[in-house]
C-alpha cells in the first residue's frame, strides 16, 4: 500500500512539474525599446526575428543603422523564460552554446543582465538602440515616457 501511495505521489509531482514547466506566456510580457527608436514593424513575427538577430548579435545595428544595445534579465526570471521560448525560440542550452561559440570566434559576450525593471527602463531610455523585456505587470508602474513597447509576447 505504501508503495502504491508513493508511486501515486511521485507521478502527481512529475505531471504537475511538467505542466508548470510548459507555461503559456502569450501576452504577459513586453519587448521595450527606446522611444526615439524609429523601428516599426507591423508584422510581429518579423519584429521578433529582428529582435532575435539583435539579441544574439547576428546583427549589430537596427535597420536605420542605430547601434543595438540589448539588455537581458536574470535566467531565473519568468520574463527571461518567456523571451527565450517565444522570441528566441531557443532552449537555455542552445543559447549557452551560442554565446560560447560567439565568445570563442568573435569575442562577443551576452547582453548585460539587469535585475530591476526600474533600472531596465532607465537603461533602455538612455540609448537610442537599447531594448529589453519585462512582464507587463512589472512595467505598469515603472515604464518611463522615454520607453515604448515594440510588441507583446
Amino acid at each position: 500500500m505504501k508503495k502504491i501511495l508513493f508511486r501515486f505521489i511521485m507521478m502527481t509531482v512529475l505531471v504537475f512539474g511538467f505542466m508548470s514547466a510548459n507555461k503559456s506566456y502569450a501576452g504577459d510580457y513586453v519587448l521595450l525599446i527606446n522611444a526615439n527608436n524609429t523601428y516599426a514593424e507591423a508584422n510581429e513575427e518579423a519584429a521578433k526575428a529582428q529582435i532575435k538577430r539583435l539579441y544574439t548579435k547576428a546583427q549589430n545595428n537596427w535597420p536605420d543603422s542605430t547601434v543595438a544595445a540589448p539588455f537581458s534579465r536574470p535566467s531565473d526570471n519568468d520574463a527571461y523564460a518567456a523571451f527565450l521560448e517565444n522570441v528566441l525560440s531557443m532552449t537555455q542550452g542552445e543559447l549557452d552554446a551560442h554565446w560560447l561559440r560567439l565568445k570563442q570566434t568573435q569575442g562577443e559576450t551576452p547582453p548585460r543582465e539587469v535585475g530591476s525593471v526600474r533600472i531596465l527602463g532607465r537603461a533602455v531610455s538612455k540609448e537610442p538602440g537599447a531594448f529589453g523585456f519585462a512582464s507587463k505587470e512589472d512595467m505598469a508602474g515603472a515604464m518611463p515616457d522615454t520607453v515604448k513597447i515594440l510588441f507583446e509576447f
